[in-house]
C-alpha cells in the first residue's frame, strides 16, 4: 500500500520505467537508481529526460540565486505550487553540469528541470558512475521543443544499473562521489 506522496510518485515512475524495460530500485550509497530488466543493445535509446522547461533566469531566481534575483509572480506561484504538493525546490533535483542536480542545460538559455515528479520520468533516477549510457540533446526536437535522451554506450545486461558521467562541473570540491 502506498503510504506517502513520495511513494506514489515512485510507483508512477516505476510503471513508466517498466514500460521501457527498466526498473527503479535501491542503489547502495545513492538512494534510488535505474536497473535494466532486459538486455539493452549498444546505441539503443534508453529513455527521454523530461521535465519543466526553464530559462537561465528561471534557474537563477528559483534555485541558484534565490533571494538575490527578484522572483516575479510566476516564480512565487511556482514555489507555492511545489510547497502545496510537497515537492522540493532545492536545485538538488534539477541536472548538469552544475550542482543543480536535475536541471539539464540544452543551450545557454534553456534547461529541463525534473525535480517535480509530476512532470518528470524515471530517467531522473539515473546515477553517476562508470557510464553505460550517455546523454544526447537537441535544442529543438521533432516536435519543436527541446529534447534530452539517454543512449546505451555498450550492451547492458539485465540487472545492471544504468549509469552516466555527470561531468566534472557537477561536483562541489568537497563532494564524496559514491
Amino acid at each position: 500500500m502506498v503510504t506517502s506522496l513520495r511513494e506514489l510518485h515512485i510507483a508512477r515512475m516505476s510503471i513508466l520505467a517498466q514500460r521501457d524495460g527498466v526498473r527503479i530500485g535501491p542503489s547502495p550509497g545513492k538512494g534510488y537508481g535505474v536497473f535494466a530488466l532486459r538486455q539493452l543493445k549498444a546505441e539503443e535509446t534508453v529513455g527521454d529526460y523530461v521535465g519543466e522547461h526553464l530559462t537561465q533566469r528561471d534557474v537563477d531566481a528559483r534555485y541558484f540565486q534565490r533571494g538575490t534575483v527578484d522572483m516575479n509572480a510566476a516564480d512565487r506561484e511556482w514555489l507555492d505550487s511545489r510547497a502545496r504538493r510537497c515537492v522540493t525546490s532545492t536545485g538538488n533535483c534539477a541536472d548538469w553540469p552544475s550542482p543543480i542536480t536535475r536541471t539539464r542545460p540544452i543551450s545557454a538559455s534553456c534547461y529541463i528541470d525534473s525535480e517535480d515528479p509530476a512532470v518528470a520520468t524515471w530517467t531522473r533516477y539515473l546515477n553517476h558512475g562508470t557510464p553505460n549510457v550517455k546523454v544526447k540533446s537537441l535544442e529543438k526536437g521533432y516536435n519543436g521543443r527541446p529534447r534530452v535522451w539517454f543512449v546505451a554506450t555498450r550492451d547492458v545486461e539485465p540487472g545492471d544499473e544504468l549509469l552516466w558521467d555527470y561531468g566534472e562541473d557537477y561536483w562541489y570540491a568537497d563532494d564524496t562521489i559514491a
